[in-house]
């Protein structure tokens, strides 16, 4: 089998580039090191969780409290964005005489900060890549940067730490400052709480505290806070996660590459490290792709939709392509309203954002043509 003869140098060579491993690796080591980082988080998660329901929330018997919460574990680690509530963490009433609670309730999953915050943290955890999680957490790393405090992470670490804090404080300062007017009935701190959540899942777990358009209840969230969210869900994950997007990375790379640019500097330097020229074109060629894919999908959404009487606009067309593409799972509520063929692309959508990206970073990474020859250089005029 796969894992039990192992791989080649060729193929080591593709999963070492996809981890963000700065050293080649085995199939068995790298899926006993998964399985074993997914086990600790999930089992911790688990436990916090189990920790972080409000006491009004009376489960009927021990052992829906503790499905509930490692399904939780499970659905925020993996960035499935998947809950038991009838809508999701946005429920605000949950009816009496259910199989699962012992009364009617008028507990507001909406303002659960603490289960909030613990199902951020899992989120984005799941959302940085276990080379990463591996590079900080284990304890081998550990205790060699104890002895030797100046021992920095690796870079992949650096770009997807740096790239994650980034993108959930331009999201949390956003939802503060666009969506203040719904915030109102909470303090500094709870809304900070629940910009800071609504940031970090919109990336790339589809949980929800907000009123997305597709929620009973609530005023929906305006315009400019949906392109904001659009921008987030394009970019994603980092590399090696449970998430999708183009990678937090390679928009990180990218950026970098504008302003190297801007600068007049010919190389890219990030972290006392030079990036090589060949992970540039990698980077720009993830990014062409998903954009021009996104771009079809949405011209044929408007094709398709052209004539729904559910009389469904252009931005939540985009938003949909988007969420879907990104493997985010949220909604602005036309999810039910597309016609079988607009259902098509969403579905196609969500299976090439999963893989599709990924197929052609490995692609691109294994297909290295080297010409004995070498035409002149030719100038065209950009910008």
């Amino acid at each position: 089998t796969f894992l039990a003869k192992g791989v080649g140098l060729k193929h080591q060579s593709i999963i070492k580039d996809h981890l963000s491993s700065e050293s080649l690796v085995s199939a068995k080591g790298l899926l006993t090191r998964v399985i074993q980082i997914t086990m600790i988080i999930e089992i911790l998660g688990t436990i916090f969780l189990f920790m972080a329901w409000d006491d009004e929330l009376k489960f009927n018997t021990l052992g829906q409290k503790i499905f509930y919460s490692i399904f939780h574990s499970i659905s925020a680690f993996c960035n499935a964005g998947f809950s038991l509530f009838s809508d999701g963490l946005f429920t605000n009433d949950i009816s009496e005489g259910t199989a699962v609670f012992a009364r009617e309730s008028d507990i507001n999953l909406r303002k659960m900060y603490l289960l909030h915050f613990i199902i951020a943290i899992l989120i984005i955890l799941g959302s940085i890549g276990f080379s990463t999680i591996e590079d900080i957490f284990t304890l081998n790393k550990t205790k060699r940067r104890f002895k030797n405090p100046n021992k920095e992470w690796r870079l992949s670490t650096r770009i997807a730490v740096y790239s994650t804090v980034i993108l959930v404080s331009i999201g949390t300062i956003g939802f503060m400052f666009l969506e203040f007017n719904q915030l109102t009935d909470r303090t500094i701190i709870e809304a900070l709480s629940t910009s800071f959540f609504q940031s970090v899942t919109t990336r790339t777990a589809g949980f929800h505290t907000m009123n997305f358009g597709g929620s009973p209840g609530g005023v929906p969230i305006g315009n400019p806070t949906i392109i904001m969210v659009i921008f987030l869900m394009f970019i994603g994950a980092a590399p090696g996660s449970t998430g999708g997007g183009i990678k937090s990375t390679t928009f990180y790379v990218l950026t970098m590459s504008a302003i190297s640019n801007i600068k007049g500097q010919d190389r890219i330097e990030i972290g006392k490290r030079t990036i090589p020229d060949d992970l540039i074109r990698k980077a720009f060629s993830v990014f062409m792709f998903a954009t021009t894919y996104n771009l079809i999908a949405v011209f044929v959404l408007s094709i398709t939709e052209s004539g729904n009487p559910a009389e469904i606009g252009i931005l939540q067309l985009v938003f949909e392509q988007i969420s879907a593409f990104a493997t985010v799972g949220l909604s602005m509520g036309i999810t039910s309203d597309l016609t079988a063929m607009g259902k098509v692309v969403i579905i196609i959508s969500m299976y090439i954002g999963r893989v599709g990206t990924l197929t052609l970073a490995l692609a691109l990474s294994n297909k290295v043509i080297t010409n004995s020859y070498r035409y002149p250089d030719g100038h065209v005029m950009v910008g």
